[in-house]
């Protein structure tokens, strides 16, 4: 999903990931994640020009939703 929201779009009390954390996380590559983010299978929208991905969208992904 690519979709670039601001601040006031995404709220004050969600906590987001870069894809360094993330992939460090899941233990993939970021080239990996950059592949499941345009074949749908992570959700991440950009801020600023920089993808991040939400705690619950990537709780959902690591329990294989």
């Amino acid at each position: 999903m690519t979709k670039e929201l601001n601040s006031l779009e995404v709220g004050i009390n969600n906590t987001f990931y870069t894809l360094t954390e993330v992939s460090q996380a899941l233990k993939v590559t970021r080239r990996t994640l950059y592949t499941y983010i345009a074949e749908g299978k992570l959700k991440a929208v950009k801020f600023g020009g920089r993808w991040r991905v939400s705690e619950d969208e990537l709780k959902a992904f690591m329990k294989g939703k």
